[in-house]
């Protein structure tokens, strides 16, 4: 199960304190920044990393407000945060150079939400809504990534929890790379170490104890020589920590389990083997947690300031057994949501309305291809009272709410003009995705048709909608990508069907719009199409208003393109060259020439500083989602 922002489904970059080894840790005071520090001879010992971790736990012990932690029959404690808790707080990692290193948490669950690297540039990981960006922070804030589950930055980390060393040298290595803000690659890797040095070990006592015992030594100099990886069984049970917080609210009203089948946990003994225990009393739960999300009495809302996760399971065992009846549930409060789709094909055609704000759909494996939406439609496809589609009507998604991320699914329509002779040459247009809301996101997604795969629309031509398609695959093969909003397709492959004439793009920007469709960094696949028979794109000048721009750049052009001719007419009255169509440093590697000898238009480079994915997606409001 991959771990979305939800206090049910539990560990993603959660992160708070920690107590003691085998006690409770000494009460540290509450608001005070935690500083774990490798700049001083004995600033990286087991004592202090537990003192750091402790310190954090006092700051978000239910708002530092006063809440017996006790449990009954030990002298461990548990705190406990408040589910409804709206701030944020943070930890500092000193460098052996000095260079602070200031990481942020979700005081309501503790997830770990982002970092400022040396040039004081707030980074933040998954939704910019969740991601408690303060004011002061929004001018230079850049995210990592879209998804912020553990299986999407292991994936962009290279990195396994259960192999990742954890020991003074590594903690130095990794906080650097947020500091520096290194590649894309670095930094993932450490937001996932810091993940589990900060927030599953103040959470469990297991992965604290792991970490203080074997990663570090009773001086500085000793934590030199000692390292330690995480147990599988305490790395996989960091996944439970929302259903073990809601039982241990229970049985600490009740005084034990009252269910007929307690949960069971995995603890670290005395010796440092790991065991599993029956948790039947509070007590039980102290040997394994520290810290639970929500207090003793606390009454779960639906209305949480957290996104709540809604699993659909084609077999039954989610909550929903199609896509959209989980679409249906989602409140229209503007809180963020997610839509968690296990594996499997569902046949059906399915709408977020535009009243619908900040819902993620996620597929759960990480993996587009084993989760696919799919229908077959067309626009000449007669709806039950008779009256054809249309091109929109044929969508198979239709996404018309703003703040909207999807990631990791395929979203395919299937039609086939040959299987529908009753449908003419001029309504075989066959949606896949009809992006209809401002700041989408499309992540690592599969989105496959033939003809108008992508519409990027805007409802009203000149408003200002923005959808960002970001390492996904997308086919077509006659305007497959389309529409009037700003869209950016980066580093996405493209991968053109043979169709004699067939083109990319067909933007119908409106005159008022600086920026229409982006290509940048990406690469258009032409396997089996012969050499120059197809286009990077045409204009679709369906209004007089319509003056269509794009931008091609930075990407790998296959031979079924001429670099020679690479625009063509859509209709005899308005030419290609009456459009805003540009590239700019672009490869034809099946061929002896590059962008830069073609007589389609070229951009200088002072204009393509100007033309860059964070361009087209900035708008009014500074919307930065490229990492």
């Amino acid at each position: 199960m991959a771990l979305v922002a939800s206090a049910t489904s539990a560990a993603i970059l959660a992160g708070t304190v920690g107590g003691a080894l085998a006690t409770a840790s000494p009460a540290a005071a509450a608001n005070s920044t935690p500083v774990f520090r490798l700049d001083t001879d004995n600033g990286a010992t087991t004592a202090n990393y537990l003192a750091f971790l402790s310190q954090i736990r006092a700051n978000v012990d239910y708002e530092a407000q006063d809440v017996d932690n006790t449990v009954s029959g030990t002298t461990d404690l548990i705190d406990h945060t408040n589910p409804n808790a709206l701030g944020y707080t943070e930890a500092v990692i000193m460098t052996e150079e000095g260079h602070s290193v200031r990481l942020r948490f979700r005081t309501s669950d503790m997830y770990l939400v982002g970092w400022f690297d040396s040039n004081g540039h707030y980074h933040y990981v998954g939704p910019s809504d969740q991601a408690r960006i303060a004011v002061p922070d929004r001018p230079n804030s850049q995210q990592l990534s879209a998804g912020a589950d553990y299986g999407t930055l292991e994936r962009l980390g290279g990195v396994d929890r259960t192999t990742m060393e954890y020991n003074r040298i590594q903690t130095e290595a990794h906080a650097m790379s947020l500091w520096k803000a290194s590649s894309t690659q670095a930094m993932a890797a450490a937001v996932v170490y810091f993940a589990q040095f900060i927030a599953e070990a103040s959470r469990f006592r297991g992965i604290q104890d792991t970490i203080a015992q074997e990663g570090f030594g009773p001086t500085g100099d000793e934590s030199y020589a000692d390292t330690t990886r995480l147990d599988a069984r305490l790395v996989e049970q960091e996944t439970d920590w929302g259903q073990l917080s809601d039982r241990l609210r229970q049985v600490q009203l009740t005084g034990s389990d009252q269910t007929p089948v307690p949960l069971t946990g995995w603890v670290r003994d005395g010796f440092g083997r790991i065991a599993e225990l029956t948790l039947s009393l509070a007590r039980d739960y102290a040997r394994v947690m520290m810290l639970a999300n929500g207090y003793p009495g606390y009454q779960k809302r639906r209305h949480l300031t957290d996104a709540d996760t809604i699993v659909v399971a084609a077999d039954g065992s989610g909550d929903y057994g199609t896509v959209q009846a989980a679409i249906d549930a989602v409140p229209s409060d503007g809180i963020q949501y997610t839509v968690l789709i296990e594996p499997g094909t569902y046949h059906e055609f399915i709408t977020v309305p535009a009243n619908t704000a900040n819902l993620m759909i996620k597929g759960d494996t990480g993996d587009a291809s084993t989760v696919v939406i799919t229908g077959d439609r067309a626009h000449g496809t007669l709806r039950p009272d008779g009256t054809p589609y249309g091109t929109e009507g044929s969508a198979v998604a239709t996404f018309k709410a703003s703040g909207l991320t999807v990631a990791d699914v395929t979203i395919q329509n299937t039609f086939d003009p040959k299987a529908h002779p009753e449908i003419d040459a001029f309504s075989t247009q066959a949606v896949a995705v009809a992006a209809e809301g401002d700041r989408q996101t499309f992540s690592q997604d599969r989105i496959i048709s033939s003809q108008d795969t992508v519409l990027a629309k805007s409802p009203v031509p000149t408003a200002q909608n923005r959808q960002y398609f970001v390492g996904s695959y997308i086919e077509g093969n006659i305007d497959f990508i389309f529409g009037n909003a700003t869209a950016v397709f980066d580093r996405c492959n493209l991968a053109m069907r043979n169709w004699p004439g067939g083109t990319v793009l067909a933007p119908n920007t409106d005159k008022s719009k600086k920026y229409g469709i982006l290509i940048t960094k990406s690469t258009i696949y032409t396997n089996g199409v012969p050499a120059n028979t197809m286009f990077l794109g045409r204009p679709w000048h369906n209004t007089a208003d319509a003056w269509p721009q794009a931008v091609v750049r930075d990407t790998v052009v296959h031979q079924g393109i001429d670099p020679g001719r690479p625009w063509t007419d859509m209709t005899p009255d308005y030419a290609w060259t009456q459009a805003r169509f540009k590239e700019y440093h672009n490869s034809y590697p099946d061929t002896d020439r590059t962008s830069s000898s073609p007589s389609g238009p070229q951009m200088s480079d002072t204009d393509a500083a100007d033309y860059t994915a964070q361009k087209y997606l900035a708008g009014t409001d500074g919307w930065a989602p490229v990492f």
